[in-house]
């Protein structure tokens, strides 16, 4: 039986989940409480010249909520529950690792070595699975 192993660029998946906070933007999520804000997409600004403006903005909206919805799925599907827990806290929640530190009774550097060794490569797995 061959073992199947995956290389993860941890640089490109900690870029893609510091960029989480501008896809939640753009998809109208609160990212710490999976709650829409009250912009609605008939809010949109639109520009007459170009009439797809519009519906531009409305595929931008939907696919920014398909990527928070993925996220969400992966992080469910975390096995590792102290990993996701540090996922996102710290991406989601914007935490320091000092605040993260605090509330999971771990050093700063035990949750830097996790995000380092297998937090990241554990999410990439699990969100590569919804695409």
């Amino acid at each position: 039986m061959e073992i199947v192993t995956y290389n993860i660029d941890e640089q490109q998946v900690k870029t893609f989940l510091t960029q989480l906070q501008n896809i939640a933007t753009v998809a109208h999520v609160n990212l710490a409480n999976q709650q829409l804000s009250g912009r609605a997409l008939s809010d949109m600004p639109m520009n007459q010249s170009n009439k797809n403006s519009a519906l531009d903005a409305v595929d931008r909206v939907m696919e920014a909520r398909e990527i928070v919805a993925k996220v969400y799925q992966a992080l469910n599907f975390m096995n590792d529950t102290i990993n996701r827990d540090i996922i996102k806290l710290k991406y989601l929640f914007c935490l320091t690792y000092k605040e993260i530190s605090e509330r999971l009774a771990l050093s700063e550097s035990g949750i830097r070595k996790r995000i380092k060794i297998n937090a990241l490569n554990e999410f990439a797995l699990a969100y590569g699975m919804f695409e």
